[in-house]
């Protein structure tokens, strides 16, 4: 109680992108440094702005879906378990 919350990423963030879904999440700042935002996940940043995207959204179907391959694409590349657990053992000099 107090304290400073802070946000961070859910393993969600890597496995809805990485199953094919169009991934639209409330913003935190770390997910920039996974993510293009808006380019290969969907982020809000207040209840309106998401009602705004999701109305968007389900009436651009093509922009919806090249949001959705790429960020699956992104997860492909860059967020499976090996790669991750790679980007790991190689900060750690454990390669």
């Amino acid at each position: 109680p107090g304290g400073i919350e802070r946000s961070h990423v859910h393993l969600r963030e890597f496995e809805a992108p990485m199953s094919g879904a169009l991934y639209c999440t409330g913003y935190t700042e770390e997910l920039n440094e996974f993510y293009e935002l808006d380019k290969e996940i969907i982020v809000y940043r207040c209840k309106s702005e998401l009602l705004d995207k999701v109305e968007f959204y389900l009436s651009h179907p093509v922009e919806a879906e090249r949001i959705r391959v790429a960020g699956y694409e992104r997860a492909l590349k860059c967020h499976t378990y090996q790669k991750r657990y790679e980007d790991l053992f190689s900060k750690i000099n454990l390669r």
